[in-house]
């Protein structure tokens, strides 16, 4: 991904790959959230082209279910600007909620990707006019491979091989060359580690602090594996578990699957079998795969003549999709500071790495909220994880919202601390039911034509301008 982006946005630079045959890519996640549309965009290639050689299917936002432990769900979707005044209905509903008033509010109803959602149509709209914001689900290997095959187009070089060891300047606070496993030596004016957990630069090269999360993020382990192909639907599913939760990813070939959970409350045997039993017998043989990871991040991202990026900088879990996210935005920082004439390289590391840190402070803050706001009680995980420290920020909003006063004046005053905006906090806190049971008056009904008016609009334009999402990568797979 990184190689892709400098190639083509920096040609003046020559770009070496170096990718080990020996270790595999982690692949925790198969999602992604809209930044991912930005980026092949500007690679130039068509969904019609990436998605057919990758597995991929569209993901209109996620659904969480029994987070709550009461068999209950909500939606995340992606907003748009179609979704304008239709939302305004749903927050304005939320808020009487949260205040008191005895009804249902379905974000679904007022937001284009829920309809869309419960449709299982493709977020493509067969009219121009309308541009909505989607995510993908793909394999992750094969997205690897696709991506590897456009940077060597680009002209960058894709070398074979394995690190042996690290030398540094004189000074030691840069990387000199790296020595591969067959001698040979490779020198940079810079290196993007992208060596995973590992962090072979950026960690025990430069030895830059990991920061974990830990005493907020409980979870610490992943068992993952495959099950049959399925018609592709067009969400992620997030399912809470006993020590975790699990998702569902639908791709076009299989539905990948994978149960999120901290070990000090169950075995990796213990949680391969509750994953399993939530599965029944369509397991892909030979498909489990057990994995381990700390939630942190590196203290810097841009450190002499190292860039950081994915596993090797940070991971928080794979909650809301974030790590390819992550990754993007910090390439794409990177190329806006090394093509802009303001300030000193001094300069540029430490406003990307103030960058960085504060988008990390702000997923994490947010995937928190989903255990902080969680009313499970039924396992010593979820007593544990719903009274973490949540931080002044995720408490300023978390109380404001609770006890029904103004969240969004608090939202606007934080906003630059935040890495989700408002209709993700309304869509949390208002789906996890999260409210003091005496709270302020919830104010005026709303007319019952103005909710229809909102409900109709947003399916009148689902139904009109886009079609299921079978038949369009039907069409892909005719046309390539």
């Amino acid at each position: 991904m990184a190689a892709c982006a400098v190639a083509k946005q920096l040609p003046y630079l020559d770009v070496t790959l170096l990718e080990s045959p020996a270790i595999p890519p982690v692949g925790v996640g198969e999602g992604s959230t809209p930044h991912f549309k930005r980026f092949m965009t500007l690679l130039g290639i068509d969904e019609s082209v990436w998605m057919p050689a990758c597995g991929a299917t569209y993901k209109n936002g996620i659904f969480f279910r029994n987070w709550n432990g009461k068999q209950d769900q909500y939606f995340h979707p992606f907003y748009c600007k179609e979704d304008v005044k239709t939302a305004e209905v749903f927050f304005y509903l939320a808020n009487q909620r949260r205040r008191g008033m005895p009804i249902d509010v379905d974000i679904c109803d007022y937001f284009i990707t829920g309809h869309l959602a419960r449709q299982h149509k493709a977020p493509v709209s067969q009219q121009k006019a309308i541009n909505t914001e989607y995510g993908y689900h793909f394999s992750a290997d094969r997205l690897a491979t696709f991506l590897k095959s456009i940077a060597i187009g680009l002209g960058v070089t894709h070398k074979l091989g394995m690190v042996d060891r690290v030398t540094l300047v004189p000074e030691g606070d840069e990387v000199a060359s790296l020595i591969l496993q067959d001698g040979q030596r490779l020198e940079a004016d810079l290196f993007i580690d992208a060596s995973g957990f590992q962090s072979i630069l950026l960690g025990k090269a430069l030895k830059v602090p990991f920061i974990p999360f830990s005493d907020q993020l409980l979870t610490n382990r992943a068992v993952t594996l495959a099950t049959k192909q399925t018609p592709p639907f067009t969400f992620t599913d997030s399912i809470a578990m006993n020590a975790g939760w699990r998702w569902r990813i639908p791709l076009q070939d299989r539905i990948g699957n994978g149960y999120v959970y901290a070990d000090a409350f169950i075995s990796p045997e213990q949680a391969e079998q509750e994953l399993i039993g939530e599965l029944g017998e369509n397991v892909v043989d030979g498909s489990i795969r057990h994995l381990s990871f700390t939630a942190g991040m590196r203290q810097k991202t841009w450190v002499g003549n190292v860039l950081g990026i994915g596993l090797a900088q940070s991971f928080v879990e794979p909650l809301e999709a974030t790590s390819l996210m992550v990754t993007q935005l910090c390439v794409e920082f990177f190329i806006h500071h090394m093509n802009s004439q303001d300030g000193t390289l001094q300069d540029k590391q430490q406003q990307l790495n103030q960058q960085i840190n504060g988008l990390l402070a702000g997923i994490k803050d947010y995937i928190v909220c989903h255990y902080a706001a969680s009313q499970r009680t039924d396992t010593k995980f979820w007593q544990q994880a719903s009274h973490v420290d949540k931080g002044p920020v995720l408490i300023d909003i978390m109380h404001t919202w609770r006890n029904g006063q103004d969240v969004d004046e608090v939202l606007y005053t934080k906003d630059k601390e935040l890495a989700y905006f408002r209709p993700s906090w309304y869509a949390i806190l208002n789906g996890m039911d999260y409210h003091a049971e005496n709270t302020a008056t919830p104010g005026d009904v709303l007319p019952m034509n103005l909710l229809n008016q909102a409900i109709h609009y947003s399916q009148r334009l689902c139904e009109e301008n886009f079609i299921s999402q079978d038949k369009l990568l039907h069409e892909f797979t005719r046309a390539g």
